[in-house]
């Protein structure tokens, strides 16, 4: 039996003519042909014969077409916004067949997080997952994700970031920490309010952590004498650790090196709903490689044992 014959045009006769739609996006953009055509290397009669060529294609007119200026017909605004509306499409598959292709898991965060809980695994994680490659960008500025080309974020905060979705990795109890030779000068016994005679040290990241935390702890509303701001979560510890005032720590998550004696809490531990989360653009959350490095996160075994405390005492 004979195939049936399609009725479909070709798709070459379906899809518009690839360069008379770069001058008239081009065009549209720039509100002259001249200018249009300077753009693209073609004189105004060669860039219109493209435009024509469009129109024709389209089967309406695109453009009033004055001395000085082209002006977009009711038609071509319509046409201009479909057009936008695919490049974005094409680019985003771009994009995700980079992605796909190469299996290249971008992650921005602070450089805390990933010393205390990402490097001494990266070998785990090549060594089961020799397919993925990870990219981790430690700037301490927080990255717009809509506007930088990142999978997956990992923030300190209670996990709400507008315009993203967000899953927790764990979240913490902790409290005032500081220097042995700064607690000698508390209350006997301490007193929170204390703090009012020291300097407060803040993540700038997260500036209202202390308020939080004084919120939790049953004293909103205090102040310290003094704030200083960190971009650098280890420079901040540092600064503690030398006296320079109180950081809010978590007695489980303070850096290796400070685990000897370098820190007092004179304070009780209170949960604020602070913690680690991952955040991500809703289209990025479910790609195969990008839920294969949050899983693998989840399943490190700090992370578990925080989790596990966690759901014991209810935080």
């Amino acid at each position: 039996m004979p195939k049936k014959r399609s009725t479909e045009p070709p798709l070459s006769n379906r899809l518009p003519p690839l360069t008379g739609l770069e001058a008239f996006l081009f065009a549209a953009r720039l509100g002259t042909f001249t200018r249009a055509g300077e753009a693209l290397g073609l004189s105004p009669s060669a860039l219109s014969r493209r435009i024509q060529a469009l129109e024709k294609h389209v089967g309406e007119q695109l453009f009033v077409r004055g001395k000085t200026e082209a002006r977009l017909t009711s038609a071509g605004n319509a046409y201009l916004t479909a057009a936008e509306r695919a490049l974005a499409v094409l680019v985003k598959g771009a994009s995700e067949a980079q992605q796909a292709e190469r299996s290249r898991v971008a992650i921005t965060g602070s450089r805390y997080f990933m010393e205390l809980f990402i490097a001494p695994h990266m070998a785990e994680f090549e060594a089961a997952n020799p397919d993925i490659e990870l990219l981790i960008d430690t700037n301490p500025i927080v990255t717009d994700l809509r506007e930088e080309d990142f999978d997956v974020a990992i923030r300190y905060g209670i996990g709400v970031w507008p315009g993203t979705e967000v899953e927790t990795i764990v979240t913490l109890a902790g409290g005032p920490a500081c220097s042995p030779s700064i607690a000698l000068t508390l209350s006997v016994p301490p007193r929170i309010e204390d703090l009012t005679r020291h300097t407060l040290l803040h993540p700038a990241q997260e500036p209202s952590a202390w308020d939080r935390y004084f919120e939790a702890a049953g004293v909103p509303g205090l102040r310290g004498r003094e704030n200083r701001f960190f971009d650098d979560g280890a420079l901040m510890y540092a600064a503690a650790e030398q006296g320079l005032g109180f950081v809010l720590a978590s007695r489980d998550l303070l850096p290796p090196s400070m685990r000897n004696g370098q820190f007092v809490f004179p304070f009780r531990d209170v949960a604020t709903g602070d913690g680690f989360h991952f955040v991500f653009l809703p289209d990025r959350r479910q790609r195969p490689a990008v839920r294969r490095f949050c899983d693998w996160v989840l399943s490190i075994d700090l992370v578990r044992q925080l989790r596990a405390k966690q759901k014991t005492f209810g935080y």
